[in-house]
């Protein structure tokens, strides 16, 4: 059995993105459904961003892999306080 680490940093641009919402307005009762573009100018999200990553990988006789990946963003991407965060789990088998 073999264990990695890995970390660093990393850099991402959002090209595009959609936020899809049901509505319902108190008025009239109508649930309305909206589609958004999440990057727009004015104050929405920021697209670019920028932060650290790190991971942990077990490999188990030469075949399979099990890893675990968290990114945590630097910079504020949508207000002065929500910063990106991604958590990942990751199952491999090599051929």
């Amino acid at each position: 059995m073999r264990h990695y680490l890995s970390g660093g940093g990393y850099a991402g641009y959002g090209i595009g993105g959609k936020l899809k919402e049901d509505n319902t307005l108190f008025k009239d009762g109508i649930t309305r459904k909206t589609k958004t573009n999440t990057f727009y100018s004015g104050d929405g999200p920021e697209r670019f961003d920028t932060g650290i990553a790190a991971g942990t990988t077990l490999e188990y006789n030469n075949k399979y892999t099990l890893g675990l990946i968290g990114e945590w963003g630097l910079k504020p991407t949508l207000g002065d306080y929500l910063k990106n965060q991604t958590y990942g789990l990751n199952i491999g088998y090599k051929f």
